[in-house]
This record gives structure tokens, sequence and C-alpha cells, in this order.
């Protein structure tokens, strides 16, 4: 027989654990001790010391014990490591040893232990990776998430495969006597908490863009709780915090969605190359850099992790907003609806959202500058507001939660119920089923019918549909959508009734995509800020009274706009001219 483990009962008493069956041997523990057979939840009770055939010198306890305690007394005992390199993890003691517990096992550790992922001890891959310490003290990684009931976590990463490299390194030493089922409730239903600090500052919001200072922050010592791991986040130890604070960007790539970060630099913001400001775009059934249009606007998420090197990180915007209005309204949501699967979403709290507005006009380095929120605040401030990105993961995280469909075609052909969610990856956007064809309200919402032969119907946001009249109380608006210049312009209508474009030199208009019988669109035409007297042909759809189109206004900055009403066909147009 091997004893794999033992703990001290008191009294000359031991709980040990046993490679074979227990009832078979009558003599290796004290009486009374309680006796686990390895690998089992099977507990039984020493009575005397009868004959090692006798089974009944022993009784079934029967038992779900706890297995406690998992974890580390202390971090100051033990040193945790990762380096890129050699692929290696490794804990050291900080000075001649250290303790770590496993189902109520102590491990005394006196020398470095290490794994390494160049096949060695096991073969690195893409993705997270769990290090902890085994029921046999063995240290080990996986890609399986680890059972909090059998193990002592020690550290966690996730692996970008393709760059070699760890793009977040997190603290796992959880302390003692927390037990595991306390431990995997905090973890499913709270997540890491925020404490305390944290705070966004030196922001020069609304200015010209003319400053590198007018894109950067700096970020407030801090402290935030992962279950019983009280982190402490300070500047210089070792991210930089203080102006221009040093957060890396996070961001999604490819089919698979494979999370990348940037190495941090002066600015909580990707750019497209070396020209505006980029946001992380699903199109085509996969993730891209696409670059934000002219004078638009994107969000910025600063989260806060047990990281060891950067506790502090931005997570990219994944919407473009053509106005301000548009960008403080997504400023107040878009956190919550972020694509984060892949990622330890429940070791993070999220800080602030900013908004940056993107320009060719700005003379600073990322061409861009931070714009106020709704309330005129420099940021949305989601400190202390509870929200975890493990609750309700965005549109992708709705695994497990809501059904979710690649298509809307393929969403109305699924069998669902009235009131049903589910969510759809083309148009990325939440869907209620109904079949009945009675007014209703509903709020965020759109609509896939049931029972109206695949017809999708659309609801806006607090919005009535009904099959007859539809009235408002309040606005009824359409954000402007920002065309891109180039040498030919062609308007989809389905990006918005309003558009608007600043011309870079002579340009056609073509003939516009999706025109529907009975709408008005609006085109806002602006001269650039430095040349000037640019000239547009326009496509045959476009109609104009006297069958004469209009000339452009010729001044620099000069506004034109274009009223058109549409027969399906053919678009109407009025020119009003040289706006200031």
């Amino acid at each position: 027989m091997t004893i794999t483990g033992t703990t001290d009962l008191g009294d000359g008493l031991l709980a040990v654990t046993v490679n074979h069956d227990p009832t078979t041997v009558a003599t290796d523990a004290p009486i009374g001790s309680l006796i686990n057979q390895y690998g089992t939840r099977n507990w039984f009770m020493k009575l005397d010391n009868g004959s090692t055939t006798n089974v009944q010198i022993w009784a079934e306890v029967g038992l779900e014990t706890a297995f406690e305690p998992n974890g580390f007394p202390n971090h100051t005992d033990s040193v945790v490591t990762w380096t890129d390199g050699t692929k290696t993890l490794s804990i050291a003691p900080a000075v001649t040893s250290f303790d770590v517990w496993v189902r109520g096992t102590k491990f005394t550790k006196s020398s470095t232990e290490s794994v390494v992922g160049d096949g060695t001890d096991f073969t690195i891959a893409e993705g997270l990776w769990y290090f902890y310490y085994d029921s046999s003290g063995d240290l080990v990684a996986s890609q399986t998430l680890w059972d909090l009931s059998q193990v002592a976590p020690v550290f966690m990463i996730s692996w970008d495969a393709t760059n070699s490299k760890a793009i977040r390194e997190l603290e796992e030493r959880h302390f003692l006597p927390m037990d595991h089922e306390t431990h995997t409730n905090l973890h499913l239903t709270r997540g890491t908490q925020f404490i305390t600090g944290l705070l966004p500052g030196n922001i020069l919001a609304d200015q010209s863009g003319a400053l590198d200072t007018h894109a950067q922050l700096s970020i407030t010592n801090g402290q935030i709780l992962d279950e019983n791991i009280l982190f402490d986040i300070i500047d210089g130890s070792p991210q930089d915090l203080a102006i221009p604070a040093q957060l890396p960007v996070l961001y999604k790539t490819g089919a698979g969605g494979l999370w990348r970060a940037d190495t941090a630099n002066d600015f909580p913001v990707k750019r497209f190359g070396a020209s505006r400001l980029a946001y992380n775009q699903f199109t085509g059934g996969a993730w891209q850099q696409t670059e934000a249009g002219n004078n638009n606007f994107i969000c910025a998420h600063l989260f806060g992790m047990p990281d060891v090197k950067n506790p502090v990180a931005t997570i990219q915007g994944e919407e473009e907003y053509g106005n301000i209005s548009a960008a403080r309204a997504g400023a107040e949501v878009e956190l919550l609806a972020l694509r984060t699967a892949g990622l330890p979403s429940a070791e993070w709290i999220p800080i602030a959202t900013l908004i940056y507005q993107t320009s060719n006009g700005y003379g600073n380095t990322v061409k861009a500058r931070i714009r106020t929120n709704d309330l005129g605040d420099d940021f949305v401030d989601w400190r202390g507001s509870g929200i975890s990105p493990a609750v309700g993961q965005g549109p992708q995280g709705p695994a497990g939660v809501v059904p979710t469909y690649t298509t809307v075609v393929a969403a109305e052909a699924a069998s669902a119920s009235d009131n049903d969610l589910c969510y759809v990856v083309e148009t990325e956007t939440f869907y209620r089923y109904e079949s009945s064809g009675a007014a209703y309200i509903d709020d965020n919402l759109y609509v896939l019918s049931t029972g109206d032969g695949g017809d999708t119907r659309w609801i806006g946001v607090s919005g009535q549909y009904t099959q007859g009249n539809i009235s408002f109380q309040g606005q009824a608006y359409t954000p402007t959508f920002t065309l891109t210049d180039g040498v030919t312009i062609t308007p989809n209508w389905n990006n918005g009734s309003i558009q608007s474009v600043v011309l870079g030199g002579n340009r056609t208009m073509a003939n516009p995509s999706n025109k529907k019988d009975g709408a008005t669109y609006i085109l806002r035409i602006i001269q650039d800020a430095v040349t000037g007297s640019r000239t547009l042909t326009w496509g045959t759809d476009y109609k104009w009274p006297g069958g004469t189109a209009p000339t452009l206004s010729t001044a620099t900055d000069a506004e034109d706009v274009v009223s058109i009403f549409c027969d399906g066909t053919n678009l109407y147009c009025s020119f009003l001219g040289d706006f200031s």
C-alpha cells in the first residue's frame, strides 16, 4: 500500500489517502482514522485493529467531504513567473520553501518547480492555459478549465500562438481557508470586483486634436478583488499608469476570433496602419481591423484585471459611429455587448468607456481626440457598477443563454415560440419571435416572425409595431452615415437615409443601392478644408428640375444639401447650397 496524502486530525488521528481498497488493510493507520480510496469520494473509518482480511473492521462514512483546504497560505513565500521565450511557468520559494494545500493535503516545496511548453511537459497551443497543483502535489498545465474541488490554481495565461507570446498573465494563487464551493460560486456569479481607485484622469476632452495629450489619459492607483485575492494596481509596479498611461489594446482577428494584443504605447487606441483610428469589425464571418471614416467616432473600453504585468488594458471598440450623438448613445451600451469569448472574462472588471473622434485634420500622432459623453463627462464610469463580463458575454456570449444563428434566414427557419430570443451574427442583432399581427411595445429588440412566411419585422428602441399606422411621441430620426470618399462614391441607403461625404477631389456620385419606393433621402456634400472647388458628376438615377444638375459651392469647407424623393427607381432631387 502507498499513502499518497495525510492530514493530521489531532489526538494522534489521521485522514489518509491510499491507492488500493481501504477495506483490506487494518494496520496502516490509528483507530478512528478516516481513510479515502484514492481517486474516489469513498471514505471509511477505522474501528479496531482486527485481521487485515476482516472487512468488518471498516465502516463506510459515506461523506461528500469538502476535501479542504485548497490553495496557498500567502503570496510572500513563493514567486510565480511566466517566460514567453522558453514557454515556461515556474514557481519558486521566495526564501527556503513554500506550502500549497490540495484536497486537504499539505505539500511543502523547497525548490523551483516548472512546466515547459516546448514539448517537454506539454505542447503549448493557441488559447487559455491553466496551471495548478493536482492532488498528487504535481504542477500541471492544461487547457481544460480546472475543477476547484480537485486542484490548487496557480496561474493562467492567454497564449497568442502566431506571435509566441502570452497576452494575459493572471495571478491565481488563492488563499486559505476559502472552500472550493464558495470559490466556484464567487467565480461564476460575481467574478472580479472593483474595490477602490482606478480613476481615469488628465483627460483633455473636446480639444482640437492638435496635441497628443488630446488623446491620452492617466489611471490612478487602485484595488480589485478576485474572489479572495486583493490585487493592488500601482503605477510603475510594473505598468506605467501616469500620463500617458501605457495600456495594451486587445482585439480579435479572423474567423475564429483569436485574441491579440498590441504592445502598450502612449495611446489606449489602435490605428489603421499609419492612418486614422480603427475599430474591431465582424464582417463576412470574420473579425478584422476597419478604418473609421473621416471625422467618425469609435469607443475604447478600459478594464482592470489581476494581470501581473498589465493589470489595466483596453478592449478595442466593435462599432463605428457617424456622429457624436450616436457615439454617446453607443458608449452607454457597447461594452455590454462586447464579444469576449476566448478570454478569462470572469477575472476582469470594467473601468471606463471613452469616446474617440478620428479625423485627417487632427495633427497629433493618432489623428484623434477624446470627446465628452452625453452628460458632459470625460468618460462613462463603470467602476462599482457591478457589471461583470462573466455574466453576459455579448452577442457571442449568449451561447448557452439564447440560440445564435449566422443569418436572418437561418434564424427564421429555426423552431421557435412566441417571445423566444435569439441572436443573428449577420446583422449583429438580438431578435424576439412573434407570430401575431397585433400591435405591441418592445424595448431594444428587433422582431422575427414565426407566422408570416419568413418576413422580418423590424422594431425600434421603445417603438411600436403595427400593421396599420405608426405614431411617435417624441422624435423619429436616423444618424448621419459618413460615405467613404473616392473616385466613385456609391450610397447604400441601408446604411441610413441621411448620408454625408467630404470631397477630396472631382468625383462621380454613382447610382445608389437599396432604393425604396416612397422613401426620402438627404445627401450632405462638403468641400475639403484645403482646396475646395471639387465637382460631382451624377449618376442617371438622379433627376433634377429642368434636367440640369446644380453646380456645387466652391469655397473650402462649403456645405451643400440635396433632398431626394424616391419612387423606387428614380431619385427626384432638390438642391440647397452654400450653408454657413
